[in-house]
């Protein structure tokens, strides 16, 4: 996997499975996976995968948390217990500039997407039509890159981020969410 780092706190990821990987998750029958609505996200549109359901997902579950000694080692942090959840985002999705309330390190990876422009994107506000002018950086939506995002701290230190463009009809999103906990 590379790294680089963006801002303090926020890096770039690339190259994080290898391609055999990828194909799995490309051949997977994600609208027909097993799903549920976790707590706090009943209002988005989207389902989390209940990945211990899918063979191939536990597998590749345990070649992203892998990566958390080389992350470990890039934060100056022991981590003690990692989990990653699979979002399925549907038609009408979009996340709103927000900042995450947790205090864990995080890397979202993305898998599927009806193009680039479905990345997220960090902003140094936290307004609903950011100016130009406020973004940090725009990650494309590149299959097997994503971001690693330090959420240790306080919020202050924390970057607003979003993915401000609504997933079209007829199409989804799959992406990975690798919490890395030091607790």
């Amino acid at each position: 996997m590379i790294i680089e780092p963006v801002c303090p706190r926020l890096y770039q990821v690339k190259d994080i499975l290898p391609e055999s990987a990828l194909e799995e998750i490309k051949n997977l029958d994600w609208l027909n996976l097993p799903t549920d609505t976790p707590p706090m996200q009943e209002r988005m549109i989207r389902k989390k995968i209940k990945h211990e359901h899918v063979l191939a997902l536990t597998k590749i579950n345990q070649l992203l948390e892998k990566h958390s000694k080389q992350i470990g080692e890039l934060l100056n942090l022991k981590f003690t217990n990692m989990r990653t959840l699979w979002w399925l985002d549907l038609p009408g999705f979009f996340s709103g500039i927000h900042i995450d309330s947790t205090e864990y390190t995080a890397m979202q990876a993305y898998w599927i997407a009806p193009g680039i422009n479905y990345g997220t994107h960090f902003y140094s506000t936290d307004r609903h039509d950011p100016e130009p002018n406020t973004l940090i950086k725009g990650f494309d939506f590149i299959p097997n890159t994503g971001y690693l995002n330090d959420l240790t701290g306080p919020n202050s230190e924390k970057i607003y981020h979003g993915m401000l463009n609504l997933v079209p009809e007829n199409t989804f999103r799959v992406s990975s969410y690798t919490q890395f906990l030091t607790y």
